[in-house]
């Protein structure tokens, strides 16, 4: 959750008033450590009804998701010719890992994968930046195929600036790639409901930005 102090007591005052507690002391984890490629660091508020019996925070598991178990398998799509003009992708995609099985759909096609034209400069640029550094013009992450994505942003509209993030840089080829962010909650405080005793909040929350 990224609310200013604040919005901060105003979600807090909010909880209280609707009949919620929250597990104390409230922590900051990191998306990582809950099996999301990335690292994000966000304060995790944990509220439950009055009525219903404290929970607890989970526990970190002991390996990471890297970004080859993330999008080794989406590697084939850099190599298509025909999505300079289409960004329709409906070849046959490599291994998956456990953690991409999981994000596969039924239907083989995959939507949002046009290619962008990069320079020659550019590309020479991405090609000396060694995995795990950062492209020093650009200022873009290139990812390491072994270890977890740094913490990426999709920028801001126009009414907030008009920020534009910095791209990651594929791990093996040299161009930037896109990532999705299917939720934002970077604008303003909202609520997500809490399913008991799974922790799916808080594996929906992580999941705020997804590397694939």
């Amino acid at each position: 959750m990224e609310v200013p102090g604040r919005s901060w007591r105003i979600v807090l005052r909010k909880l209280r008033n609707d009949g919620f507690k929250w597990v104390t002391p409230i922590k900051i984890l990191d998306a990582a450590d809950y099996g999301i490629p990335q690292r994000r660091k966000r304060v995790i508020v944990l509220g439950y009804n009055v009525a219903n019996q404290n929970p607890s925070i989970l526990h970190p598991q002991e390996k990471i998701v890297t970004v080859k178990q993330a999008i080794g398998d989406l590697e084939v799509i850099g190599n298509d010719q025909t999505l300079f003009k289409s960004d329709v992708f409906s070849g046959r995609l490599g291994r998956a890992s456990r953690y991409a099985r999981q994000l596969r759909i039924g239907s083989q096609e995959l939507t949002g994968c046009l290619r962008a034209v990069h320079t020659k400069e550019s590309s020479t640029a991405f090609q000396a930046t060694r995995p795990g550094q950062v492209e020093p013009i650009s200022h873009f992450p290139r990812l390491h195929e072994l270890a977890v994505s740094p913490t990426l942003r999709a920028g801001t509209p126009r009414q907030y600036g008009g920020f534009t993030a910095a791209r990651p840089i594929h791990p093996k080829q040299h161009r930037c790639i896109m990532f999705v962010k299917p939720l934002d909650c970077t604008l303003s405080p909202i609520s997500l409901p809490f399913i008991q005793h799974n922790g799916m909040a808080l594996d929906r929350l992580a999941t705020l930005f997804l590397l694939r």
